[in-house]
């Protein structure tokens, strides 16, 4: 409750309290004159009434104190009056406050702009109020706690105002500096009634000069944060009212909801701008699943087209090699059998040394033709999947010295040594015997033909526990480039393919000796440098690896 109006109820208690007593004295003097009337018309009344004339009786039926009465009577009535007239003023401003929130209310709830509704706010506000400078700022971006001026502006006189305008705009207020500052860092509503006596603030000699006498200043609340601060000058010096600060900090409250829709309007837009990028999205990669589902159909229309084409063409290779197979070896076996005969003189001594010169080159060609038909043929069918391992359990060394045995003659006409180095008590080894003959057979001959006259060919032969069987051929001869090897490794490859090229072969020797250890789960690996020789390594897996117990109850043995 305010001083004054603590005062006026005092005043008021004074001028009630004399009224009763008035009243009272009124009424005894009322009284008085009714005893006095009776006891006229009695025996001995006259010398009664004569009698009864005391001061106090004089008193209570004097003028004065009927004046007093009369007196009291209408400052009574002049004190209701302004009292009346006081309590329809505060009638009326509540009335306004209340026109006022409710308008404001109304703008808040319709409105979907927050710079539109605080324009409104600030010309509602100011037409109320008749105050002529309303303003509006905002939270600094980047996080920090300053408010910093809008363009959002009420004036009754704008060109007035203007130097005013442009210093406010030029004006940043940190949390705790200022009028709007203090607001920021509290929260709350400020009124100062004389801007001229106000400490702190900042533009109070600008503000007199144009006439500025009193400001208020109120929060935009969103939740508990400050989203910015609105504040007001008036031309009159305007003392603080609680019951328009109310009102001001229900209009901050009601602008925080506008801003809080808009964010969520924004927020809502964005979402569903997302969401409709992300279906947009979704739609282009289900077109792109449908289209290279279509291209996966169509190209495993065309694989299998292609597998069935292959596998035709490959039945009809095999067919045709198995059909070559028997119509070439059939002549080349009567070929090979009468040169044989011819070049070693079986029936008989031969006239001219000329013919046995032809029957050995004849019987070399055929021997050369029938190898490189039975490579092909054995290749054909690794690929094909039509080939199969016929497992025993291989004595190593004993195979060994077999091998060496077979290539021994052809490594004494090249003058290249075979050096065996075998790790001792070798295990089992689990494999087709032909196989592994034919991959170090076909090793150590390539090797003796790329040697040099007086060099030497290396067969080195280890086993681990779990890296299995080691097969190395080393040879010290010609070599060739690394980025040659993958053409050596290739069907038919030659190094030297010219047409008077250095080395004889088919160049199906690497090849089918990589197909056949691969056929037994192994792994073939070939290094060589240019004019320093080759170093190639055969494995075996570990699981092939036969211990001596397991031999004792396991496969047939076979040592050649």
């Amino acid at each position: 409750m305010s001083a004054e109006n603590l005062g006026m109820r005092r005043l008021q208690g004074v001028f009630v309290v004399a009224l009763g007593l008035l009243c009272l004295l009124v009424l005894l003097a009322g009284l008085d004159f009714l005893y006095h009337l009776d006891h006229v018309h009695l025996p001995g009344g006259a010398a009664e009434a004569a009698g009864s004339s005391d001061p106090w009786r004089q008193l209570l039926t004097s003028p004065l104190v009927y004046g007093l009465i009369v007196a009291a009577f209408g400052l009574l009535w002049l004190r209701l009056a302004m009292l009346h007239k006081r309590l329809s003023q505060e009638h009326q401003s509540r009335a306004r406050a209340a026109e006022l929130l409710k308008s404001l209310v109304i703008i808040a709830n319709e409105a979907s702009d927050a710079g539109q509704a605080i324009e409104t706010c600030l010309r509602l506000i100011c037409s109320s109020s008749g105050w002529p400078v309303g303003h509006a700022y905002r939270l600094s971006e980047g996080g920090s706690r300053s408010l910093v001026p809008t363009a959002h502006w009420h004036f009754d006189e704008p060109n007035r105002y203007k130097s005013f305008h442009d210093a406010t705009m030029a004006t940043r207020f940190e949390s705790g500096v200022g009028m709007p500052g203090r607001v920021l860092a509290s929260g709350l509503p400020e009124w100062i009634a004389d801007i001229r006596s106000a400490a702190g603030f900042t533009r109070a000699p600008l503000a007199a000069d144009h006439g500025l006498k009193s400001a208020m200043c109120f929060p935009i609340l969103v939740g508990k944060d400050v989203a910015g601060v609105l504040e007001f000058f008036s031309a009159e010096t305007v003392q603080p009212e609680q019951a328009t600060l109310d009102i001001l900090s229900q209009a901050g409250a009601q602008l925080g909801r506008v801003i809080e829709r808009q964010r969520a309007a924004k927020e809502r837009r964005e979402s569903e701008s997302a969401l409709q990028r992300r279906v947009m999205e979704l739609e282009d990669t289900r077109h792109r699943l449908e289209q290279q589902g279509a291209d996966l159909v169509r190209i495993t229309a065309d694989l299998k087209a292609a597998r069935d084409s292959a596998e035709a063409a490959n039945e009809a290779k095999s067919e045709f090699l198995a059909n070559m197979s028997h119509e070439l070896r059939t002549p080349l076996n009567a070929i090979l059998g009468f040169s044989e005969v011819i070049r070693d003189q079986a029936f008989g001594p031969v006239g001219s040394v000329k013919y046995r010169e032809y029957a050995r080159d004849i019987h070399e060609s055929g021997q050369h033709l029938l190898d490189l038909i039975n490579d092909i043929l054995d290749l054909s069918k690794i690929e094909s999947g039509t080939s199969e391992l016929f497992e025993d359990m291989v004595d190593v060394p004993k195979t060994i010295a077999s091998i060496n045995r077979l290539v021994q003659p052809r490594s004494e006409v090249a003058e290249v040594e075979i050096r065996l180095e075998l790790q001792e008590d070798l295990p089992f080894l689990r494999a087709d015997v032909r196989s592994l003959k034919q991959i170090l057979v076909n090793l150590l001959t390539n090797a003796i033909k790329f040697s040099h006259a007086g060099g030497a060919v290396t067969l080195r032969v280890s086993c681990e526990a779990d890296n299995g069987f080691l097969f190395q051929v080393i040879d010290t001869g010609v070599g060739m480039a690394p980025e040659d090897v993958p053409r050596a490794m290739a069907k038919f490859g030659q190094i030297d393919s010219g047409l008077n090229r250095k080395y004889e072969g088919t160049g199906l020797g690497l090849p089918l000796t990589k197909a056949l250890v691969e056929q037994h789960g192994g792994s073939f690996e070939v290094r060589s440098q240019l004019g320093e020789g080759t170093n190639v390594t055969v494995r075996f897996p570990g699981h092939r690896t036969v211990s001596e117990t397991q031999a004792a109850g396991g496969l047939s043995r076979v040592a050649n």
